[in-house]
């Protein structure tokens, strides 16, 4: 679950490194708890245009 001090950590350390530094981007962070079957997984993508 995407709660721990820990886990937050691992994941902007992810972020960091795929976008370098401290990016500037927004996000939305959302935890699911499981799936309808545990071999899915789930991409959202989205394009904000301004």
């Amino acid at each position: 679950m995407m709660g721990s001090e820990d886990q937050m950590a691992a994941f902007f350390g992810m972020r960091a490194e795929a976008y370098g530094g401290n990016p500037q981007v927004c996000q939305t962070i959302i935890g699911v708890k499981e799936l309808v079957m545990s071999d899915l997984l789930i991409e959202i993508k989205v394009v904000a245009h301004l």
